[in-house]
Protein backbone atom coordinates (compact mmCIF):
# COMPACT_ATOMS: atom_id res chain seq x y z
CA UNK A 1 0.00 0.00 0.00
CA UNK A 2 1.39 3.37 -1.00
CA UNK A 3 0.96 6.31 1.33
CA UNK A 4 2.02 9.84 0.46
CA UNK A 5 5.27 10.71 2.16
CA UNK A 6 6.28 7.07 2.57
CA UNK A 7 9.44 6.04 0.74
CA UNK A 8 9.50 2.58 -0.75
CA UNK A 9 12.93 1.09 -1.21
CA UNK A 10 13.15 -1.79 -3.63
CA UNK A 11 16.28 -3.88 -4.07
CA UNK A 12 18.19 -3.01 -7.20
CA UNK A 13 18.74 -5.96 -9.49
CA UNK A 14 21.64 -5.79 -11.88
CA UNK A 15 21.64 -7.64 -15.17
CA UNK A 16 25.28 -8.55 -14.69
CA UNK A 17 27.33 -9.04 -11.52
CA UNK A 18 30.09 -6.91 -13.10
CA UNK A 19 27.76 -3.91 -13.07
CA UNK A 20 27.02 -4.42 -9.38
CA UNK A 21 30.73 -4.65 -8.60
CA UNK A 22 31.41 -1.39 -10.44
CA UNK A 23 28.50 0.30 -8.65
CA UNK A 24 29.81 -0.85 -5.27
CA UNK A 25 33.27 0.53 -6.09
CA UNK A 26 31.66 3.86 -7.00
CA UNK A 27 29.90 3.92 -3.61
CA UNK A 28 33.19 3.19 -1.83
CA UNK A 29 34.92 6.00 -3.73
CA UNK A 30 32.41 8.51 -2.32
CA UNK A 31 32.53 7.04 1.21
CA UNK A 32 29.22 5.16 1.16
CA UNK A 33 30.42 1.78 2.38
CA UNK A 34 26.98 0.80 3.72
CA UNK A 35 25.44 1.26 0.27
CA UNK A 36 28.27 -0.68 -1.35
CA UNK A 37 27.73 -3.56 1.06
CA UNK A 38 24.01 -3.56 0.29
CA UNK A 39 24.61 -3.70 -3.48
CA UNK A 40 27.03 -6.60 -3.13
CA UNK A 41 24.73 -8.40 -0.72
CA UNK A 42 21.85 -8.16 -3.22
CA UNK A 43 23.97 -9.81 -5.90
CA UNK A 44 25.20 -12.57 -3.62
CA UNK A 45 21.67 -13.38 -2.43
CA UNK A 46 20.11 -13.10 -5.88
CA UNK A 47 18.70 -16.31 -7.33
CA UNK A 48 19.40 -14.88 -10.76
CA UNK A 49 23.19 -14.99 -10.38
CA UNK A 50 23.80 -18.53 -9.16
CA UNK A 51 26.26 -19.51 -11.89
CA UNK A 52 29.83 -19.08 -10.59
CA UNK A 53 32.19 -16.73 -12.42
CA UNK A 54 35.46 -14.95 -11.65
CA UNK A 55 33.41 -11.85 -10.93
CA UNK A 56 31.72 -13.61 -8.02
CA UNK A 57 35.11 -14.13 -6.41
CA UNK A 58 35.93 -10.42 -6.80
CA UNK A 59 32.52 -9.53 -5.36
CA UNK A 60 33.12 -11.76 -2.35
CA UNK A 61 36.56 -10.29 -1.68
CA UNK A 62 35.13 -6.78 -1.61
CA UNK A 63 32.02 -7.89 0.31
CA UNK A 64 34.05 -9.53 3.07
CA UNK A 65 36.45 -6.58 3.30
CA UNK A 66 33.45 -4.29 3.82
CA UNK A 67 31.96 -6.66 6.39
CA UNK A 68 35.21 -6.57 8.35
CA UNK A 69 35.52 -2.78 8.10
CA UNK A 70 31.90 -2.25 9.16
CA UNK A 71 32.03 -5.04 11.77
CA UNK A 72 29.15 -7.00 10.24
CA UNK A 73 29.94 -10.58 11.21
CA UNK A 74 26.38 -11.82 10.63
CA UNK A 75 26.39 -10.39 7.11
CA UNK A 76 29.76 -12.02 6.43
CA UNK A 77 28.44 -15.37 7.64
CA UNK A 78 25.32 -15.10 5.46
CA UNK A 79 27.41 -14.08 2.46
CA UNK A 80 29.75 -17.03 2.93
CA UNK A 81 26.79 -19.44 3.06
CA UNK A 82 25.43 -17.98 -0.16
CA UNK A 83 28.85 -18.12 -1.83
CA UNK A 84 29.29 -21.74 -0.79
CA UNK A 85 26.04 -22.54 -2.61
CA UNK A 86 27.24 -20.71 -5.72
CA UNK A 87 30.62 -22.50 -5.68
CA UNK A 88 29.63 -26.02 -4.67
CA UNK A 89 29.03 -27.29 -8.20
CA UNK A 90 31.55 -25.23 -10.13
CA UNK A 91 34.62 -24.16 -8.15
CA UNK A 92 35.21 -25.22 -4.56
CA UNK A 93 38.80 -23.96 -4.73
CA UNK A 94 37.45 -20.42 -5.02
CA UNK A 95 35.44 -20.92 -1.83
CA UNK A 96 38.53 -22.21 -0.02
CA UNK A 97 40.56 -19.21 -1.21
CA UNK A 98 37.89 -16.79 -0.02
CA UNK A 99 37.69 -18.46 3.41
CA UNK A 100 41.48 -18.29 3.78
CA UNK A 101 41.62 -14.62 2.82
CA UNK A 102 38.72 -13.80 5.13
CA UNK A 103 40.46 -15.42 8.09
CA UNK A 104 43.72 -13.61 7.30
CA UNK A 105 41.96 -10.23 7.02
CA UNK A 106 39.89 -10.76 10.17
CA UNK A 107 42.98 -11.30 12.31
Amino acid sequence: EFRPGKILIMPVYFHRPENALNRAKEFIDVGKNESALEVLSDVIRSKKHRQWSDTHESIMRLFLRLCIDLQRSASAKDGLYQYRNICKDANLNSFQNIIGQFLDQAE
